[in-house]
């Protein structure tokens, strides 16, 4: 068995067993003592007086200290921890006159958060680093009863004189992580340098001293290496390290821990020397981890304050400890369990051992050291709280936002809400330090009172929970969990699946399929790292549920290619699931498109257009299957950062499903992801991500995205539709697969539902759809407004283009019968189309899409019915007359042959009165230069059930004469054609107008306003300032929706400026075209 030095206070408390008692912190004053190593430390007068306390008003007899001593909570939840802080013994000198006087003191054990820990079966001694903080807390108050002070330790009648004992000091730095995951740090590095040697300062070693070294090395090399270790130049053994491979997924180093027995020479130090053996492989790598040296020293005071302990002291009877050279003023306090003062006379001091090893600290009173940190503390008392629908643990800069989040959740979803801050779950569930396990056992204690649903991580994470490469620049963390494993770059992972396993028994969580623990709550996470994202993701949150249209009603299936087809079989496999719903699938099969360059070098230009044009058009879900990265998907970089950063569709947010690598990494403070982008963007992206914080495997992503395919339109048990943090966790919970379910995350409120349309329309149509004939649909819904109906043909067969692997064959419903819009009155609407003579042959089944909203927009329904088709009417519609097409470029003010920008957006407008064809064989397209056709189907807007329009912007024009034919038919086949020309430009930058600048002169703040030619775009809007030689003092960027013109929003504050006339210039760029504006003037500014 293992002993832990020292140990505080005894693990005899469950985590749940006393819900009626609060905190020990909810009254009275306190102070938050900060100490970073084993230690006496000390507290005056002026030191109080400095944290704020009146020294003068204390009084001393109802001093308390509390704290739990500094070791790491247990992961299991069935092991014994603390229920609230413990009290710990003090001393405090000059308390019997009843005052705390200027000379007055208070003395009090400190523990380390790295403990020492002894096998007792096999007298070995062994160190671990506390994996989260290098900091222990301890709380000080002023209570209403005495407090605990260090008592007295019964002497006891001697059998055994002690005069040496076993010490054991270790070297741990850490310094690198190798897969920037996991919870093991390496130390000094071998790949420049061969050898290193690493004193131990032992004074008054005796000759032929036996010791114990503990070596901890890794070594990544792809042949076999070695470390070989000296002590005092004396060769002592070597370490062998297995080869890896350098694949990009395997091992990143192999471990190796030894245990070296020598003896030592006399002397007042040790040196171990710790060389790498890369055998010819100039790319291998090695690293220490930790030396740890156990031997048996002489009990000599040198001055220095110490612990000590001995593996005789298990004896029955008496001990007596002697120290030579012991001054008079030293104090020996006994540490094991409850602190007590040894009687010290000529070095000597007995106790009575009870058969178990004593920790012993060994000083003077001028030695006792002042705290690291010193702080006040106010109430708190998250014990006593009643269990909410939604804990939400953030970050103290970022409070004001969760409140804002919890306020609109209590109000706009009637969900009962909590806000912690990590600090406030740490002082009472970890004594002040920061550890995951904390924040889980806080969930656990509320889930045991009551039905805790959803837990909101409101912040982001760091693997380098002590900053050790000083890359967390974060306002604020919220701690994720790491796994054990820290070499493999698949294996390790970090996870927020810990904080809902709230079951007995769970939490030691096995990296292997015996910890495929079950969710009790569902856990999401915003990654925010300052206060403006925490508010603009908020404000996106809010927005969201106001958000509206038919993108409600479609999603999005992408796929990569190569591999066998495996990533577009699984994804056609996910969208077959929407085969008898009233769900489109829109699928973007990278295969499907036309690829350009060669090998690694390809790209796809229209497939990235198409998935940008997806996120343009809005859907509820978007899904990814396929290779990917940190900063984009695919080899071809379909999807990129810049990409990211451009998705303006803030109103047509969609969650996006990712079952490809490390695209949702969260938790790496130098990297913002993918994932982390396109939920910060606060112009768009998405509103929510299931995604992935490491590499995973093909396999396991189906799993997981099958998992969340059948549980996202399925009502829970009560009927009510899922929130996010449900379907994360019953995804997680129906796909488990060992450790590499783990690496899913779900970046997004869990306590947010999806834009789901409110209610389902009722729909009724003509049992058969025959070419030529008028069909009839009709149905009810629980609202007045519009109803938009698309009618869908048949599925048709298509095949990719076969460039990585062999072709593939994938069904898609792209030839439209009809899509019109019409009202809905009473509830009810109805109406007839003729159905297209183009329409696929063959008998089939079509499908009825009707999306309808209300007339204040405030809900939105969704229905769809399956009727057959097939055959051509015995008495089909006649008309011989063709659509009317109108055709402009970028306004109504177009007329045929004007000049226009590089980047003309085309508005088409058609009608008929048997209504316009949007089938696959009889399309609306345009044709450019008679050479480029580009069909607009999937850009027609129904105005009517006969009319409709449809854009296209064009990009890029070169310089010249242009001609644009747009063609059109109608549901008869009746052909019509619309020309236009026009003339290419250079684009020449236009003038902002009534540019002014208010007040002029000012000192303070200044207005800018200005007219402009994009009202109601989104724009990027800069505001330059000069001085009168021209050079820059200052430049604005500023990010506009729907930019309103005239525009007056844009302010210069506290500028910092020297008296004089300075030059300002403003540019406006509009985001859909490209287009600048720039207006200019001068300004004085007065001090």
């Amino acid at each position: 068995m293992q002993k832990l030095f020292p140990v505080l206070f005894c693990w005899f408390f469950g985590l749940g067993c006393c819900f009626g008692q609060g905190s020990v912190l909810r009254e009275g004053p306190w102070l938050k003592i900060g100490i970073v190593r084993d230690g006496i430390y000390k507290l005056d007068a002026s030191a109080l007086r400095r944290a704020g306390w009146n020294p003068g008003q204390i009084n001393p007899a109802l001093l308390q200290l509390y704290g739990n001593g500094g070791d790491v909570l247990p992961q299991n939840l069935s092991a014994a921890r603390p229920v609230d802080l413990r009290e710990n013994a003090i001393q405090v000198t000059g308390e019997n006159d009843g005052r705390f006087d200027d000379q007055d003191a208070i003395l009090f054990y400190g523990a380390s958060p790295h403990k020492i820990r002894l096998d007792t079966l096999q007298g070995i001694f062994s160190h671990t680093l506390h994996p989260y903080t290098d900091t222990t807390y301890y709380f000080l108050t002023i209570g209403t009863t005495a407090g605990k002070r260090v008592g007295a330790l019964p002497p006891a009648t001697p059998t055994q004189t002690l005069t040496a004992y076993d010490d054991y000091l270790y070297h741990e730095s850490e310094q690198s992580n190798r897969v920037a995951s996991g919870r093991t740090w390496y130390g000094e590095s071998y790949y420049v340098l061969s050898e290193r040697s690493f004193p131990f300062t032992v004074p008054n070693l005796p000759a032929n001293t036996p010791f114990i070294l503990t070596s901890a090395t890794m070594g990544y090399a792809s042949v076999q290496t070695r470390f070989d270790l000296k002590v005092n130049g004396i060769a002592l053994g070597s370490q062998p390290i297995p080869a890896v491979t350098y694949d990009r997924y395997d091992y990143k180093g192999v471990d190796a821990v030894n245990r070296f027995a020598g003896v030592l020479p006399a002397g007042n130090s040790v040196s171990v020397t710790v060389s790498y053996d890369r055998n010819g492989d100039n790319a291998a790598q090695g690293l220490l981890n930790y030396l740890g040296l156990q031997l048996r020293r002489p009990l000599i005071w040198n001055g220095e304050a110490f612990r000590f302990r001995s593996l005789d002291g298990k004896s029955a009877g008496g001990l007596q400890w002697q120290i030579t050279g012991a001054p008079a003023s030293l104090a020996v306090w006994d540490i094991t369990t409850t602190i007590r003062q040894a009687g010290v006379a000529n070095g000597a001091f007995s106790y009575q051992p009870g058969g178990m090893v004593h920790e012993f600290f060994a000083f003077t009173p001028d030695q006792a050291q002042a705290p690291a940190s010193l702080r006040p503390l106010p109430n708190q008392n998250l014990r006593s709280t009643a269990t909410p629908d939604l804990l939400i643990v953030t970050a103290q800069a970022y409070r004001a936002q969760a409140n804002r989040l919890a306020a609109f959740r209590r109000q706009h979803d009637a969900l009962t809400t909590l806000v912690v801050t990590t600090d406030e779950v740490f002082n009472e569930f970890s004594s002040g330090q920061a550890d995951p396990s904390a924040i889980r056992d806080f969930a656990r204690l509320l889930s045991q009172k009551g039905k805790l649903r959803f837990l909101l991580l409101f912040g982001d994470a760091t693997y380098d929970y002590k900053n050790v490469l000083g890359e967390n620049q974060a306002a604020g963390y919220v701690p994720t969990y790491e796994s054990r494993e820290s070499l493999h770059p698949i294996y390790s992972y970090s996870s927020d699946d810990y904080f809902g396993f709230l079951k007995d028994g769970e939490g030691d969580w096995p990296e292997d399929y015996t910890g495929d623990y079950a969710l009790d709550l569902g856990v999401g996470r915003l990654p925010v790292k300052s206060v403006a994202e925490a508010t603009d993701v908020v404000d996106k949150l809010i927005r969201y549920e106001d958000s509206r249209g038919t993108w409600q009603s479609r999603l999005a299936f992408v796929a990569d290619d190569g591999d066998y087809n495996i990533h577009v079989q699984d994804a056609d496999r996910l969208a077959s699931g929407l085969d008898t719903l009233a769900y489109q699938a829109d699928k973007i099969y990278l295969d499907a498109y036309p690829q350009t360059g060669s090998g690694t070098d390809q790209k796809s230009p229209k497939a990235s257009m198409a998935l940008n044009q997806a996120i343009r058009d809005g859907h509820l879900i978007l899904s990814f299957a396929g290779h990917g990265g940190v900063s984009g998907w695919t080899q071809e970089q379909i999807l990129s950062l810049k990409d990211i950063l451009g998705w303006r569709n803030r109103d047509r947010l969609p969650l996006f499903l990712t079952a490809t690598c490390e695209f949702g990494r969260y938790d790496d403070p130098g990297v913002v992801s993918g994932a982390e982008l396109t939920l910060l963007n606060a112009q768009g992206g998405g509103i929510g991500l299931l995604t992935t914080a490491r590499p995973v495997f093909a396999s396991s992503n189906f799993l997981v995205s099958d998992a969340f395919m059948k549980a996202v339109f399925r009502r829970l048990d009560d009927g009510t539709r899922p929130r996010l943090g449900d379907l994360i966790r019953i995804t997680k919970n129906n796909s488990l697969s060992g450790r590499v379910n783990r690496n899913f995350t779900l970046l997004g409120d869990p306590s947010m539902h999806l834009a789901y349309p409110d209610e389902e329309v009722q729909v009724h149509v003509t049992d058969t759809l025959k070419a030529g004939a008028v069909a009839t649909v009709s149905g009810t819904v629980p609202f007045d407004g519009t109803a938009w109906i698309e009618v869908a043909d048949q599925p048709a067969v298509l095949k990719t283009l076969g460039d990585e692997s062999q072709p593939f064959s994938y069904t898609s419903r792209n030839s439209i019968l009809f899509s019109g819009s019409v009202p809905v009155t009473g509830g009810r609407f109805s109406t007839s189309f003729v159905v297209p003579v183009s329409m696929m042959a063959g008998s089939g089944k079509a499908r009825v899409r009707v999306f309808t909203w209300k007339s204040d927009s405030t809900a939105t329904a969704l229905g769809a019915a399956f009727p057959a088709t097939g055959g051509t009417s015995v008495n089909p519609v006649k008309d011989t007359t063709p659509p009317v097409i109108a055709a402009v470029l970028n306004d109504d003010n177009f007329r045929d042959g004007d000049v226009t920008d590089p980047n003309p957006l085309l508005l088409v407008s058609v009608s008929d009165n048997t209504g316009v064809s949007l089938t696959q064989a009889q399309p609306l397209t345009v044709v450019l230069n008679d050479t480029l056709t580009l069909t607009l189907n999937d850009r027609y807007t129904p105005a009517t059930d006969k009319s409709g329009k449809a854009s296209y912007p064009f990009r890029s024009l070169p310089q010249g004469n242009h001609r644009l034919l747009v063609r059109a038919y109608d549901v008869l086949g009746n052909q019509a054609e619309k020309m236009i020309e026009f003339s290419v430009q250079p684009y020449t930058k236009a003038s902002l107008r009534n540019v002014t600048a208010m007040p002029n002169p000012f000192r303070e703040r200044v207005r800018f306003s200005f007219n402009h030619d994009f009202p109601d775009e989104d724009t990027d809007i800069d505001l330059y300032l000069y001085d009168l030689t021209g050079r820059l003092i200052r430049h604005q960027h500023l990010q506009s929706f729907a930019t309103p013109s005239p525009f007056e929003e844009l302010t210069l504050e506290n500028p910092e400026l020297p008296t004089g006339l300075y030059i300002y210039r403003i540019f406006v760029r509009a985001d859909s075209t490209g287009k600048l504006l720039s207006g200019s003037g001068k300004l004085s500014h007065i001090n």
